[in-house]
This record gives C-alpha cells, structure tokens and sequence, in this order.
C-alpha cells in the first residue's frame, strides 16, 4: 500500500525564497496569475515584443497582492531604519530613481503624518500562524475517512514582517510604499 507524499513547504529564509520570477517554475498550463495579469508572455509561443496595456486589473492587483504588501512592509523598514530628513528622498530614490519635487515631498509628509495618525487610532489585527495542518482522505477502498496532523512547520521559519508587529509611524511608510509602487512612474518604462 502507498503512503502519503509530503506537504510542499517554502524554503526557510525569505533570502532563498524571494526569488526574481526568471527563476520561478512556469507550468505551461498554469500561469501565474500576477504575471498573467501584466501580460506575461505565452510560453508555448516565441514572444519578440510583448504589448503594454494599462487594465483596472493590474492596480487592483497590484493594490491588494500580499506581496505588494510585503515588499512595502519591507521598504518602510528600510526607511525607518534612516533619519527622518533622509527618507522622503530615499523613498523617490527607490521607487523612481530620482529625488522628489518639493510639491512631492510636501505631498509625502502630510500624507505620512495623517496614516501615521490613523493608525495610532487604528491597529493592525495580530497574525495566527498555523502550528498544525490538518489533513483529511478517505480510502479508496472502504470509503473510511482517515484525518492526521502533521506540523505547520519542520524547523525555524523566517516569515515576513506584518503590520501587527509594526509601530504606527512604519505602517504609515508602508502605506506611501505601496502608493509609489502603484505609480505609473514606478510600473512603466518611458
């Protein structure tokens, strides 16, 4: 009789893990959908130049994707890490590769104080993380149905940051992140 094959589990460290996408594994018949939606290539045909289109989908993607999300936690880490003059500039540096206008740099720190504001009033709801996965087949052959546990995770998993374990002023730099990265100027090539 078989046994059970073992539960897919992502690598450790969020350094092996976050991987660019020329490295991630493409089934033909299953695309990715965030690559989907900006038109990746067909990979069952030869693709010289791809079309750029502009669709609601790709900001609503972009908006809501959890490694949008993610990225954005991460860059307003990276911010908070330097003094207050210097990450407006470096929050343009990043995003666009350039520095901001001062009606830009003006627009940032209002924007950054009101979220800062906000979510004083309003914290992040905390994250639970599984520790057991529950797993249920039924046999083949009797029909019984059999339910085992098995742990969420084999050894020390590094999971990215989440806004529950951030102070207020961070989440208020994340959410500007996610603002520039849902820029025209940060999305497209002119």
């Amino acid at each position: 009789m078989g046994t059970l094959q073992p539960v897919y589990e992502a690598e450790p460290t969020r350094r092996r893990r976050n991987r660019r996408s020329v490295y991630s594994f493409q089934r033909r018949s299953m695309m990715d959908p965030m690559i989907e939606v900006f038109n990746g290539a067909n990979p069952d045909l030869t693709c010289e130049r791809r079309e750029s289109s502009t669709v609601p989908t790709q900001a609503f993607a972009l908006l809501n994707a959890e490694l949008s999300r993610d990225l954005a936690l991460i860059m307003a880490q990276r911010l908070d890490s330097l003094p207050e003059g210097m990450r407006v500039e470096s929050a343009f540096r990043l995003a666009f590769g350039r520095d901001p206008t001062s009606e830009e740099r003006d627009w940032t720190a209002e924007f950054v104080a009101e979220m800062t504001a906000h979510h004083a009033e309003n914290p992040a709801t905390a994250r639970r993380l599984p520790e057991d996965i529950v797993h249920t087949i039924t046999s083949e052959l009797t029909g019984e149905r059999f339910e085992f546990v098995q742990p969420a995770y084999t050894g020390p998993y590094e999971h990215h940051p989440h806004p529950s374990e951030m102070p207020p002023g961070t989440r208020a730099w994340a959410d500007l992140a996610l603002a520039l990265f849902n820029s025209n100027e940060f999305v497209y090539v002119y």
